[in-house]
């Protein structure tokens, strides 16, 4: 059949497991309110009765005497495959199903499954021709399900091609059946978890839709035939990208804690609810975040196996808009104390939004940077799955043939090929990246950051919300973009404007004046680039363009010079100190630095205090730059982790012209590089002045494959 199958002798191959496990069983729980699924007809239909081969006890220890063996016959797991009537001893079904126990020609076009056609697309439904009884000679004697259940096996082609709709499940793995998959090693547990977890889910999903086929990856992918495992995982996401909905199968949040979100009585009640919500362990595997992406619709299965009656978008929907009632109704403080103290965490929420803004976004707009932000907040077992999951993200697949093409043996040279494809798609993102402190610069890619670990904290500057004008990065395989020059860095300081409104403001102001002098324009400007408004950043605009939008007609440009004259006049006189500090005051009450913004609740300068704290670490800070053209000097604000010395050769700022994310500023966007290392960057560094010099800039790097 052109499979590659694992016999019985044989070890399964470790390597490209999906086993997102991230729990432990979850038997117990799951019956406090229900131990026992009674047998129902539930219109499903009546047939032959036969023996139940069904595991439900939730007990996790069962132990079978050796003369209970020789006194009870095995009970056996019914599985209808074709004309075939299948029964598989329970001990077996595990090893048989994950084998090649299900293994047959496709049932659309009679045609075997090959490397060019593609796996099996597995799904199942309950065979109705027969009914399931009660047996004392299972060792649980309760069954869940009226009926056996039918497996199908067809090429993805085939089921679009006669329109053929499943309905895949999305769920975190438990830990006895990812054990039992990685150790070749059936426990007793794991196949009663492996069979009662998908068979409940089909039983909820028929009784609410009717009749149905499900995509479940316990039943659905022969975990240990390891190559069509490994051309079922690169298939993963049109297996949930092509039915009209997926399951989000939420097992550890029950369906009372969801309708408390969505009509809470009380502050008290959301807040229990969207902690319970958000703290599910669902929300904290990498694997589904995958799934749920490539979802066109998700519907939720609870605790219990109820059904929640609204999407998961419409239930993001509407926890946000509670979120933002209770927050205005208790103020933020208030609210985040209560919240605290009920285990609701916001990043959570947030990367749920920021998976439900992914969904929704243009294809164009999708960066690396983001997918990471998303990504590297979630755990798997093996480093290298993040590589897999990014890729299928950004559609950087290559050859979706061969698993071997998207990851090599070499974690290093797998994340730089991720990151150089990245590039090679228009997507400045990897040249942005933040240094991890556990983390050293690899000489053969200085700019490479995040090679030894997936983390959120490499990426600060959110969605992208415009892309760059220029889009060729790499050229002639080495990292040269086109680049706008702002100038030669004349010296750098960090600072973290953390001090009073006045303390900082007089700080800065002072700083702009000595390098630039006091044109009222070109400190107010300054000003503009160091306490960006929070109305000017992607986040809180609907649109852009290319040039910076002109000044508002309010300034008082007149009153901005006299005052600042007056200020560099007192600034270097010490006796008249105390009298600086209160023209300093007045500008800033005149540029309304220190008043709340209704966009952020913060002011301008308490907005760079706390984006300077962000980082922990001494990275934010200010530079001086002479420009290139018209040799003024300019004051901008910098994110830099390798500060340039004195000694060392001249570090250059560059704009990356049009690129514009959530965090920045249209047209601030840039790099600061010294001899052809990336050393930091800009969000806000927006033009000084008329000069608009392009250069190619050249970024020091091997290419993927190269010694």
């Amino acid at each position: 059949m052109g499979k590659s199958i694992v016999e019985d002798d044989e070890e399964p191959s470790l390597k490209r497991r999906r086993t997102d496990s991230g729990y432990d069983d979850l038997s117990q729980s799951s019956q406090i309110r229900n131990n026992v699924l009674k047998h129902q007809d539930s219109g499903l239909g009546s047939g032959t009765r036969a023996c139940s081969p069904i595991l439900v006890s939730d007990e996790l220890d069962i132990t079978i005497t050796e003369e209970s063996k020789l006194l009870v016959q095995e009970p056996t797991i019914i599985i209808y495959l074709g004309s075939t009537r299948q029964q598989i001893a329970q001990s077996k079904y595990l090893s048989y199903i994950w084998r090649s126990g299900l293994d047959s020609a496709c049932s659309v076009c009679y045609q075997h499954f090959d490397e060019n056609g593609g796996p099996p697309i597995r799904t199942f439904t309950f065979e109705t021709s027969e009914d399931l009884a009660e047996d004392a000679s299972d060792i649980t004697q309760l069954p869940i399900a009226p009926h056996p259940i039918r497996v199908f096996n067809r090429h993805l082609q085939c089921l679009k091609s006669k329109r053929i709709k499943y309905i895949p499940v999305s769920h975190v793995w438990h830990e006895a059946v990812s054990q039992a998959q990685v150790t070749g090693e059936s426990t007793l547990n794991a196949i009663r978890l492996g069979y009662q977890v998908p068979i409940r889910s089909l039983l909820a999903l028929t009784r609410h839709f009717g009749r149905v086929e499900v995509w479940h990856d316990y039943v659905s992918v022969p975990q240990w035939q390891t190559t069509t495992q490994q051309q079922l995982l690169l298939q993963l996401p049109n297996i949930f990208s092509y039915p009209d909905r997926m399951i989000m199968d939420l097992h550890d949040v029950s369906l009372s804690h969801i309708n408390n979100v969505v009509d809470p009585a009380g502050y008290s009640v959301f807040l229990e609810g969207i902690a319970k919500l958000t703290n599910s362990r669902y929300f904290e595997r990498m694997w589904v975040v995958l799934e749920y992406i490539q979802s066109k619709k998700s519907s939720i299965l609870c605790e219990y196996y109820d059904i929640f009656d609204k999407s998961a978008a419409e239930l993001s929907d509407i926890a946000g808009v509670n979120l933002g009632k209770y927050v205005s109704r208790l103020g933020q403080n208030r609210f985040n104390e209560l919240a605290q103290a009920k285990g609701f965490h916001w990043s959570k929420r947030a990367c749920w939004d920021d998976q439900q803004t992914w969904k929704n976004q243009d294809p164009k707009l999708r960066t690396l940077g983001a997918a990471i932000f998303i990504i590297g907040q979630k755990t798997c077992r093996d480093h290298r799955d993040y590589f897999f999951s990014l890729r299928f993200l950004l559609d950087l697949r290559q050859d979706e043939s061969k698993i071997s093409t998207i990851l090599s043996d070499n974690t290093f040279e797998s994340y730089l090929a991720l990151c150089w494809d990245a590039l090679n798609g228009g997507d400045y993102s990897p040249l942005l990246f933040l240094p991890l402190d556990s983390e050293e610069p690899d000489p053969r890619a200085p700019w490479l950051r995040g090679y030894s670990e997936i983390s959120h904290k490499l990426w600060d500057f959110g969605s992208c919300r415009q892309t760059a004008n220029s889009r060729t990065i790499i050229f002639r395989g080495r990292i040269a973009p086109t680049l706008q020059s702002i100038g030669i860095v004349q010296n750098f300081e960090h600072y973290d404007f953390f001090g009073s409104a006045e303390s900082v403001f007089h700080r800065v102001a002072r700083k702009i004046i000595d390098v630039s002098g006091t044109c009222s324009k070109a400190f107010y400007d300054a000003i503009s680039r160091i306490f960006p408004s929070a109305a000017g950043k992607g986040v809180f605009s609907d649109s852009y363009t290319d040039e910076i939008e002109s000044q508002p007609q309010d300034v008082d440009f007149n009153a901005i010079e006299k005052l600042v004259k007056r200020l560099d006049y007192l600034s270097s006189k010490d006796e008249c100190r105390s009298e600086a500090l209160q023209v300093s005051k007045k500008l800033l009450s005149l540029l309304e630095l220190g008043l709340p913004e209704k966009q952020s609740s913060l002011s301008r300068i308490k907005a760079a205090s706390e984006e300077a704290q962000w980082y922990r670490k001494k990275l934010e800070g200010l530079a001086a730059v002479k420009c290139k053209g018209c040799s003024r000097d300019f004051l901008f604000r910098a994110t830099v982790w390798d500060p340039p010395t004195p000694s060392a050769a001249s570090a250059e700022m560059y704009r990356i012209p049009g690129l514009l994310y959530d965090d920045t500023v249209a047209e601030g966007v840039g790099l600061m590089v010294c001899e052809g290392k990336i050393i930091g960057k800009m969000a806000y560094a927006t033009p000084a002045c008329e000069c608009r010099i392009t250069e190619v800039v050249e970024i020091k790097s091997q290419a993927p494959g190269s010694q």
